[in-house]
């Protein structure tokens, strides 16, 4: 089954040029490790203070509250802002 993971960062006034290199660079590493994961960072374009990564998920069951990658990356990404973690079906 498909599954999908949803973690919104809003930064508020201010957006560390160096998390978003962290991001990316997190994102290639991730996906070359994960054979049954795509992730892929979207940056909101009319306000350059938001990140919405999507954990695309394929497998048999479907993690309520999120899968471990990313309860762990909304863990550490609340230090940077607010952060909104949904699963999707």
């Amino acid at each position: 089954m498909n599954w999908l993971e949803i973690i919104e960062l809003n930064y508020g006034e201010n957006k560390p040029k160096l998390i978003e290199n962290d991001l990316e660079t997190l994102v290639k590493k991730l996906n070359k490790e994960k054979a049954r994961q795509v992730i892929h960072v979207y940056s909101r374009v009319s306000e350059e203070i938001d990140f919405s990564i999507h954990l695309h998920h394929k497998s048999k069951n479907i993690e309520k509250n999120g899968s471990l990658l990313g309860i762990t990356l909304s863990t550490v990404l609340k230090e940077f802002g607010m952060i909104q973690h949904k699963v999707w079906v």
